[in-house]
């Protein structure tokens, strides 16, 4: 089933077949002036895709210490920026954490080692059960340094 994220408004994704059995789409014009009608809108899709290589500053996964690491692994699915894709109020930005409860490092420590809502905890003694990843747990050192980091990177704004 192919995706139409990011397709154009009033415009649709198609699907075409390669002989080797992979796919490939196009975006095609589905616009009420005759003479666009049915032409592939290369031009949206050129010029959103340079935008993403512009805008993107690739790191190195060697560049990157230990805790940043941590983060990516197991936070920026969520919390990429200092954001929350699941819950808007609950942002890692410094008004967010001081009105949940989690404005200081050891507070943002019991809520990564347990958990919270939507948020399973990492903790290697976390509990419930159901509240918990179901991935590997981090160890206290790495909770405590994860929570420093987030500390720290929310007092800079995520910048």
């Amino acid at each position: 089933m192919a995706s139409t994220a990011g397709v154009a408004k009033g415009a649709s994704a198609r699907v075409v077949p390669f002989t080797s059995g992979r796919v490939r789409s196009s975006i095609v014009c589905h616009s009420h002036h005759p003479a666009q009608h049915g032409r592939p809108m290369w031009g949206a899709a050129v010029a959103g895709a340079a935008a993403v290589l512009l805008l993107s500053q690739p790191v190195q996964a060697d560049e990157l210490t230990p805790v940043e690491r941590t983060f990516n692994v197991k936070c920026i699915g969520c919390h990429a920026g200092g954001g929350n894709v699941l819950a808007a109020g609950a942002t890692l930005f410094p008004q967010d954490l001081e009105r949940n409860g989690a404005a200081s490092p050891e507070e943002l420590f019991t809520l990564i080692y347990r958990g919270k809502g939507k948020m399973p905890g990492y903790g290697t003694d976390c509990a419930p059960k159901g509240q918990c990843t179901f991935g590997p747990r981090l160890s206290d050192e790495e909770i405590k340094d994860l929570a420093t980091f987030v500390r720290q990177r929310a007092d800079a704004g995520w910048k």
